[in-house]
């Protein structure tokens, strides 16, 4: 029996690998990589909403992975979890491969 998260995880990595290699050929709306879709080119930092948007995964799957260090992230204020966009990158990637 397959469990949920490895469903969420194909999925996932199903969904990163279109939008890292696109295949379409629909010439009105050319494919865009997932930082252009996702993530403002202008932005250091991202928050934990626009990762999580980044990658397909809950808010709180991502401030757990900073908890468990599988991602690096600052703190604003103290508050606020910042994550610079390469990390980001870096971390979605890393989900795609299947968290090895």
């Amino acid at each position: 029996m397959v469990d949920i998260e490895h469903i969420i995880r194909t999925i996932v990595r199903e969904e990163l690998e279109r939008a890292l290699n696109p295949t379409s050929t629909d010439p009105i709306t050319p494919p865009l990589s997932p930082e252009q879709s996702v993530v403002d080119d202008t932005r250091l930092v991202l928050d934990v909403s626009a990762v999580a948007a980044l990658t397909g995964m809950s808010k709180q799957y991502i401030r757990n992975d900073i908890r468990d260090e599988h991602l690096a992230a600052g703190r604003l204020h103290g508050k606020k979890f910042v994550i610079e966009r390469l990390e980001a990158l870096r971390y979605a990637k890393w989900l795609a491969a299947g968290r090895p």
